[in-house]
C-alpha cells in the first residue's frame, strides 16, 4: 500500500504518525549573531575600538619612556662634561699658584680664565659642597686624612679641603677630598670603615 502524506516518503526513513518538526535553515533567531551587531552593544566598545586605545596608551608609555631615557642621556652627558670643566679649573688653579712672581700677566690671564670657568659652573647650577666646619658626611666628603682636633674645632667636621666636591640640583658629581678634625680616641668615620 502506498503511504499518504503530504510529504513524499524518502527511501530508508522512518515516518511516524507525528510530525517532527526541523528548523529551517533560513529561518532568523531572535537574538541577532552577526559580529557586527555584538560589538554596537551600548555596554562595552567594539573590539577594534578597544584594541585602538590600548594602542594608543601603549604608544604614550612608550613615547614618555623614551623622553625620560633622551633628559637622563643628556643629564649624564652634562655631568660627565662638567666634571671635566671642574677637572680644567683645578688645574688652572693650581698653575696659577705655583707660578713665581714675574709671571704676573699670566697669572691674571689664568684668573681671567678660571673666572669664566666658575661663572659657566655657576649657570649650569653646579655648586661646591665642602667648606671648612662642615659636619662630615660619607656621601658629600672622602676622609683623605685627619687633623688633630683642636679646642675651637669640633670633632667630626671638616678641617681642610684638599680637593672641592661639587653637585648638580642635589646629585654629588665628585665627592670632596677633606682633612677631618679628630681625637685619638674617636672613633673611625664611615669612610675608613672599608679601608
Amino acid at each position: 500500500m502506498p503511504v499518504e502524506s503530504s510529504e513524499k516518503a524518502r527511501p530508508g526513513t522512518e515516518t511516524s504518525s507525528a510530525p517532527t518538526e526541523q528548523p529551517h535553515p533560513e529561518k532568523p533567531s531572535q537574538e541577532p549573531e552577526t559580529s557586527y551587531e555584538k560589538e554596537t552593544t551600548p555596554t562595552s566598545p567594539p573590539d577594534w575600538e578597544r584594541n585602538y586605545r590600548y594602542l594608543l596608551a601603549d604608544f604614550d608609555n612608550f613615547r614618555k619612556r623614551v623622553d625620560r631615557e633622551k633628559e637622563q642621556a643628556v643629564r649624564s652627558a652634562l655631568g660627565r662634561l662638567l666634571l671635566r670643566i671642574v677637572d680644567l679649573h683645578d688645574g688652572i688653579e693650581k698653575t696659577s699658584a705655583t707660578l713665581p712672581a714675574e709671571a704676573r700677566t699670566v697669572k691674571e690671564g689664568l684668573t681671567m680664565v678660571m673666572k669664566n670657568l666658575e661663572g659657566l659652573m655657576k649657570d649650569e647650577r653646579l655648586r661646591p659642597i665642602a667648606n671648612p666646619g662642615d659636619e662630615f658626611s660619607p656621601v658629600l666628603h672622602e676622609a683623605v686624612g685627619n687633623l688633630p682636633a683642636t679646642e675651637g674645632a669640633r670633632e667630626h667636621t671638616v678641617g681642610h679641603v684638599v680637593q672641592q666636591g661639587y653637585s648638580i640640583d642635589g646629585v654629588v658629581l665628585r665627592p670632596a677630598k677633606v682633612l677631618v678634625y679628630r681625637t685619638e680616641k674617636s672613633k673611625p668615620l664611615p669612610s675608613e670603615d672599608s679601608a
